[in-house]
């Protein structure tokens, strides 16, 4: 699903500026449901814009459902891209638009034109678009304008349309920033029964999500990827993750150890 051999990632003018990852070496296989933790500045949305193909490396190669997305044309890249969900930190709702046109647009990636301007009247799998709005909670939300609702129910509403879309590779940024405890666990749970679901029908999935909240990665997640100034510090099963990790994966610099998010 994913793979990321020896892969560095500069920004700035001509790639000349710090490392955001680095000789970076990464393989998700069909099934995996993966959590990539650790502070911030750490990579980890680096890593989700990689996969999405929103950033290039600037040395080493990463290679999306079997395609090296580096040499992909216009029409190749947009084949693939339709089958990666993503969810932002910014949710990338349209705020006029209907919360029911939002969701909708998940499916944009398999339109033509005239359907997908019809969409913006009104979507004609309604009835689809209402029952994964059911699935995180707010279908009494379906016309309701976008801009008009809370953080947290816009972040459900993007939760909602990468359900609609049924990809392949979910990359899902910060899932549960804008969420309270019992919510972020439901979200969550919602995501990794997608992935199982898919396999269940015989269709291979792979969740990638970056988490701020590690024991909810390790409640949700098969694996966890702790990832520190560019680099993985620790790759392990979500069972052998535990204090003695964490505590290293987050301590300040010369001031001991940082609890991560939610550690107890």
């Amino acid at each position: 699903m994913l793979r990321f051999s020896d892969v560095t990632v500069r920004y700035g003018r001509n790639g000349t500026g710090d490392a955001a990852v680095r000789n970076l070496d990464l393989t998700v296989e069909p099934g995996e449901i993966v959590a990539l933790v650790g502070p911030s500045g750490a990579g980890k949305s680096t890593v989700l814009r990689l996969a999405a193909g929103l950033v290039l490396p600037t040395a080493g190669a990463v290679e999306v459902l079997g395609v090296d997305t580096t040499t992909l044309g216009r029409r190749s890249h947009r084949s693939v891209r339709s089958r990666i969900g993503s969810i932002h930190q910014s949710f990338a709702l349209v705020g006029p638009l209907r919360v029911a046109q939002n969701v909708a647009a998940g499916r944009l990636g398999r339109w033509g034109l005239v359907t997908a301007l019809r969409s913006l009247v009104r979507p004609g799998d309604i009835d689809d678009v209402r029952a994964d709005l059911d699935r995180v909670g707010i279908a009494d939300k379906l016309w309701e304008r976008a801009d008009r609702l809370s953080g947290g129910q816009q972040q459900r509403t993007a939760v909602a349309r990468l359900l609609h879309q049924e990809p392949d590779l979910i990359l899902a940024d910060e899932p549960c920033s804008a969420l309270d405890p019992a919510r972020a666990d439901a979200v969550l749970a919602v995501l990794t029964a997608e992935v199982r679901r898919g396999i269940g029908q015989g269709s291979d999935r792979a969740l990638v999500a970056s988490l701020h909240d590690a024991p909810l990665a390790i409640r949700h997640c098969d694996r966890i990827i702790g990832l520190r100034a560019g680099r993985v510090d620790f790759d392990l099963p979500a069972g052998q993750v535990g204090q003695q990790q964490l505590g290293r994966l987050y301590a300040l610099d010369g001031a001991g150890d940082a609890r991560p998010a939610g550690a107890e």
